[in-house]
């Protein structure tokens, strides 16, 4: 039986067009033909504002933060644009989500909390919470810097706010949603009788969704989630979520598919 997954993300990238991602191996390590379909586009914004926010000293522009929250790859990478420039890279404790923690040891961090384990805001939230009295242990508030997209959900400062923590959210990148090139399924003759459409985000779901309504595919779609959020968003749009990666990684998330094709058996 022909099977593929279909990895709705953000833009692929161009600079290695022909790279394999980590979504794409795992998939065929468990017998799946796997492909990377763009769906969102992002472009830096206030890159200018978040340079002079870090700025230490005595300017009046700068703020003394305890730490950096990072939950996006996206938000990293503008975080990376000013970074060399304001701080040595040893001075902050980062709190990340799994796809962030490669990028910020390349910018050399050495504290870095979070990971696969935090990958939901309220797991991360825990993790906060439960590392600032080692970062902080006065009883002032600890400012965290949250790098933020435009269409970053609001749970984590709701999580945070009787804590002691602070966020002081910038927004550093926003996204827009495109229609996603559906002729990859002209490269794969014959066409598959299973298409797993994995959906990473609710704003990338939506135009998927509606994008899926109209394929004229002869097989069975079957819809899996990255995470818990992005599968209430689909089901608020009254569409079946078939599977849901128990962390959001490529193998839980292939394995979350796997079982479930194996459960149809």
């Amino acid at each position: 039986m022909r099977k593929i997954i279909v990895f709705f993300r953000g833009v692929v990238d161009r600079n290695e067009p022909n790279e394999k991602d980590a979504y794409i191996l795992e998939a065929e390590s468990r017998g799946y033909a796997g492909i990377s379909v763009g769906v969102l586009e992002t472009a830096f914004t206030n890159i200018d504002k978040l340079a002079e926010s870090l700025q230490s000293g005595s300017g009046s522009s700068g703020i003394c933060v305890g730490g950096i929250v990072a939950t996006s790859k996206r938000a990293v990478d503008a975080f990376s644009k000013v970074w060399n420039s304001v701080f040595e890279s040893e001075s902050f404790l980062s709190e990340v989500g799994d796809s962030s923690w490669m990028q910020l040891r390349k910018l050399g961090f050495a504290l870095l909390r979070g990971g696969a384990s935090c990958g939901n805001a309220q797991s991360l939230s825990e993790c906060i919470r439960r590392d600032f009295p080692f970062v902080s242990p006065s009883s002032r508030k600890t400012r965290l810097l949250f790098l933020r997209g435009d269409k970053t959900l609001a749970t984590l400062p709701k999580e945070l706010e009787n804590s002691a923590c602070e966020l002081v959210e910038i927004e550093v990148y926003v996204t827009r949603v495109c229609k996603p090139d559906m002729s990859f399924l002209n490269r794969h003759t014959p066409l598959p009788e299973i298409l797993w459409a994995a959906l990473f985000s609710p704003s990338g779901a939506e135009v998927v969704l509606s994008a899926l309504a109209d394929l004229e595919f002869p097989g069975v779609a079957r819809i899996a989630c990255i995470g818990k959020t992005t599968a209430a968003f689909v089901n608020r749009k009254n569409s079946n979520v078939d599977a849901i990666a128990e962390a959001p990684t490529a193998v839980e998330l292939v394995a979350a598919i796997s079982k479930a094709d194996d459960e149809l058996v």
